[in-house]
């Protein structure tokens, strides 16, 4: 019988979290090329919870980046950056229940009044009313 080594298991879970590939994980901690991939699939059931721990550590430490990003983003001055990212925010948050596809209009809004403005606001919503979350009204 083999013995277990636990620097090399240690090792394992470390790559795969950084990684999320077996094989290329069993490797780069010390298992022989030709068993890489059984015991990647071994070792990758074998320390599940560790593994799921260890990622959902390192994505809590990197949600607030994440989130500081995003508002970076949505005050970007491209339009089209902003749009994207808005629309992966609601998305996200589930107040669009389908990929919500638009076209940015490279026209300025400086040259059309109020009532055409809202004119485009109403139609644009009711092409797409996933985007407005339930409960909310809209005054006319």
């Amino acid at each position: 019988m083999k013995k277990v080594n636990e620097q090399k298991e240690s090792l394992f879970i470390e790559n795969y979290v950084n990684t999320g590939k077996a094989k290329e994980s069993a490797m780069a901690s010390g298992y022989n090329e030709k068993s890489a991939s059984s015991m990647g699939y071994y070792l990758k059931q074998k320390f599940a919870n560790e593994i799921r721990d260890k990622l959902t550590e390192k994505m809590n430490g990197i949600t607030s980046k994440s989130i500081n990003v995003l508002l970076e983003l949505l005050d970007c001055d491209q339009p089209a950056v902003r749009l994207k990212s808005a629309q992966f925010v609601l998305e996200a948050n589930g107040y669009a229940d389908k990929h919500i596809n638009m076209n940015i209009n490279k026209t300025k809004t400086e040259d059309r009044t109020d009532e055409q403005l809202k004119e485009e606001l109403k139609k644009l919503i009711e092409e797409n009313p996933s985007l407005i979350p339930k409960g909310l009204k809209l005054i006319n």
